[in-house]
């Protein structure tokens, strides 16, 4: 079995794969302070939920915006002797193509949620990744990673806005009713929710409008990340929502060429 991993900031989400069928995913909080005995007694404590154990697992594959828990997962592989352990990269991205000037630039989750897009749906595509940051990422129709967007994701746009606000209070994300605010609470829940909704679709337009400059037909539109329920029901750009497209990009990732 093959143990697909995607750390990100915030979350991480754990894939467990039989060749090209999906079994089981896990999205856990990343703990960026944590060791490679925290990691195995972990990771143990989820097969084990499944009635598996890590014996069970030949190979890993990771992607990591988190330089320490890349090193963790890294001596943890090692200490498995594992049949196979790939970090991927943009060196060993499924054959995907680059139409960027520096693909070492590119994130892993970005590079997997462009293979996931391009292995699994109709090109052009746009993957909107709600996370720790708000990524779009832009396939074209012959499957090239064309490059795309960055932004600060709703926590953390939250939380700067919370902590510079003396007047303003914590308050839960939540999808809110109406546009018009009637309490501070619903205020900054319009303001979090819509307003990044109203951000996404100025973005994607943009991007549609660009790629039809370049001759490209109209994208799909893709929306994942642990944020995204958040999003998607205010929001009438997205064609489909996959929550697992990047564990299932980096899977395909493992696949290819075998």
């Amino acid at each position: 079995m093959r143990l697909v991993i995607d750390i990100g900031n915030t979350n991480s989400v754990l894939g467990l794969f039989d060749s090209d069928k999906e079994l089981y995913t896990w999205r856990i909080n990343t703990v960026a302070s944590s060791t490679s005995d925290e990691i195995r007694l972990y990771l143990s404590s989820l097969l084990a939920s499944v009635k598996l154990s890590l014996e069970d697992i030949h190979e890993m594959v990771l992607a990591s915006v988190v330089p320490s828990l890349t090193d963790v997962y890294t001596r943890l592989a090692e200490s498995l002797k594992l049949e196979r352990f790939l970090l991927v990269n943009s060196e060993n991205s499924a054959n995907l193509s680059f139409a960027y000037p520096n693909p070492k630039e590119v994130g892993a989750d970005r590079i997997a949620n462009a293979v996931g897009a391009r292995e699994f749906y109709n090109l052009p595509a746009i993957v909107v990744d709600f996370g720790t940051a708000t990524n779009i990422d832009v396939i074209s129709s012959d499957g090239s990673y064309m490059g795309g967007c960055i932004s600060p994701g709703l926590e953390l746009s939250t939380n700067a806005l919370i902590a510079k606000a003396a007047k303003l209070s914590s308050v839960e994300l939540k999808t809110p009713a109406h546009a018009i605010g009637q309490s501070t609470a619903e205020a900054l829940q319009s303001g979090i929710i819509l307003g990044a909704a109203g951000q996404i679709e100025g973005l994607v337009a943009r991007i549609q409008k660009e790629l039809k400059q370049a001759g490209e037909p109209v994208a799909i539109v893709i929306a994942t990340g642990g944020l995204a329920p958040y999003i998607s029901p205010v929001s009438n750009i997205f064609d489909v929502f996959d929550p697992n497209i990047t564990v299932r990009g980096l899977n395909a990732i493992a696949n290819f060429g075998q």
